[in-house]
């Protein structure tokens, strides 16, 4: 474990006393982890052809008729949701 050093003045010179203060929290272990799985990420995407762009074209000659069907508002009710998943 690492600590800090804990400055103090001795016979008039500025001196640390090593490994007194509180520990020193290292994060570099979690971001070059954080950092190969990114590596990882984009390796395998481009492994699986999922970083490949995709391109579709349509053409269509004629007619689109689009019927959209509702529901009355007055049959409508409201229940409150639930949380209760036992029953699903």
């Amino acid at each position: 474990m690492v600590r800090e050093g804990v400055p103090y003045i001795e016979d008039g010179e500025a001196r640390v006393a090593e490994g007194r203060g509180a520990p020193v929290h290292d994060d570099a272990p979690k971001r070059a982890a954080a950092a190969e799985t990114g590596r990882a990420a984009v390796e395998l995407a481009r492994l699986y052809g999922l970083n490949i762009s995709v391109t579709q074209e349509f053409e269509h000659t004629g007619a689109v008729k689009y019927t959209i069907t509702g529901v009355d508002k007055s049959e409508l009710t409201w229940q409150k949701p639930t949380n209760d998943r036992t029953n699903s």
